[in-house]
């Protein structure tokens, strides 16, 4: 490492690692090169449905305020990933011969359907004239702000520059960042945007799987920045807090914990297996995440993440009501009693194939013969538990009995 680099000289170097990871390097001066940019590729990316008719200026208009409009950051990033009833990022606008016509502009399933760019320097006019370092582009989208400062300089300013973009100029298509990125070269941190103030102490440091912090630009750069992990973030690893309505970002040790139980899933449905996190690190927020991809990428029939009640207060149980999906927010809402029905009435539906309950409830529902007929068709289906706290209050008989339902 060299003793003395400019600010120049690291978002130079910066945007070469980007290009050698698998970004193109475009020229975007301003806003309305960026609005043009991504006009161009969204007609590109639906040529077909558009039948070869490139969206005119009032059918655009119409896109960006399907996309962007009165939306707040939160609806905005839901727009941007979808729900299990909901594309991922697709819009319908009204053609000007009254057609309408389904639009993509994120395919959140297959990171190769995506394009990853990066340009540097926009532009962009407010209150002040603001300057963005690095700016990193889905499908002409603005999806992560990188903001350097030259090494021995305090990386938190470049945290406090993000807060001043925020208040003065980000607007139309720059409400897409999901992601921002601080470094100094020497130390690097990302975070979640999201609607109220930013908090410093939610900057997170980017790990190895082996939880070795990459901390310098090149070594962040060459793990984090990788398109199939950078779509991962977006489209994958967050979680939506529909109470509050922010959106989080998880830590890489929690990605990595989420990644080992899916493939485990996948690759060895036959055996058990556990992920062991410290007191505090989100083992909850971890699991939870787990069951949600294990529903969507497995073939399971059902997956059931079960808690203990005696973990379950009145917080905890408003957090998980907040992060189930819209899909399934009309079932019964997780509770702290002993109410075997609603359990039952998941197990019944097909309206999702995760059920997030207490394993008193579950011990209830396969004790004695009462839910007989329910359970018995489960026996040639695969259901997947997840238990938190598993070492606690989940061997013995309760176990045995739960895992006679399959």
């Amino acid at each position: 490492m060299q003793e003395y680099e400019s600010e120049a000289q690291l978002e130079n170097q910066f945007m070469k690692r980007l290009n050698a990871v698998g970004y193109k390097t475009v020229v975007i001066r301003d806003e309305q090169a960026l609005l043009n940019h991504f006009r161009d590729i969204l007609n590109h990316r639906n040529i077909k449905n558009l039948d070869s008719k490139p969206l005119t200026d009032t059918e655009f208009s119409q896109v960006l305020n399907e996309m962007v409009g009165s939306r707040s950051l939160y609806e905005i990033a839901e727009l941007l990933r979808g729900s299990d009833v909901q594309p991922y990022g697709k819009i319908a606008i009204q053609r000007d011969d009254n057609s309408q016509v389904y639009l993509e502009f994120f395919d959140g399933h297959d990171w190769t359907n995506n394009t990853y760019e990066v340009t540097h320097q926009i532009t962009i006019n407010g209150k002040y004239e603001n300057r963005y370092d690095v700016t990193v582009l889905i499908n002409g989208l603005p999806i992560v702000q990188v903001e350097l400062k030259r090494r021995g300089v305090d990386f938190t300013q470049a945290f406090n520059q993000i807060i001043r973009y925020r208040n003065e100029s980000f607007r139309n298509l720059f409400r897409f960042i999901q992601i921002f990125v601080v470094s100094n070269g020497g130390n690097s941190r990302y975070f979640a945007n999201g609607d109220g103030n930013l908090n410093s102490n939610f900057m997170f440091y980017w790990t190895d799987e082996n939880n070795n912090w990459l901390n310098d630009i090149d070594a962040f750069t060459a793990s984090f920045f990788i398109p199939s992990r950078l779509h991962s973030l977006v489209a994958k690893y967050t979680i939506f807090d529909k109470a509050n309505e922010r959106m989080l970002i998880m830590r890489p040790y929690q990605i990595y914990a989420a990644e080992a139980i899916l493939k485990q899933a996948q690759e060895h449905p036959e055996e058990n297996g556990y992920i062991w996190h410290t007191t505090g690190s989100g083992k909850t927020i971890t699991s939870f995440k787990a069951s949600q991809l294990l529903s969507r990428e497995t073939d399971a029939t059902k997956v059931i993440f079960m808690i203990d009640r005696s973990d379950l207060d009145l917080q905890t149980a408003k957090n998980f009501n907040s992060y189930l999906p819209k899909s399934v927010s009309n079932q019964p809402a997780l509770d702290r009693t002993e109410n075997t029905y609603s359990l039952v009435r998941q197990l019944q539906s097909n309206d999702s194939p995760l059920i997030i309950t207490t394993i008193q409830k579950l011990n209830n529902a396969v004790s004695g013969s009462r839910y007989k007929d329910v359970l018995t068709p489960f026996h040639d289906q695969r259901v997947i538990f997840i238990e938190d706290e598993a070492h606690r209050s989940q061997f013995g008989e309760m176990r045995k009995k739960y895992q006679s339902m399959v």
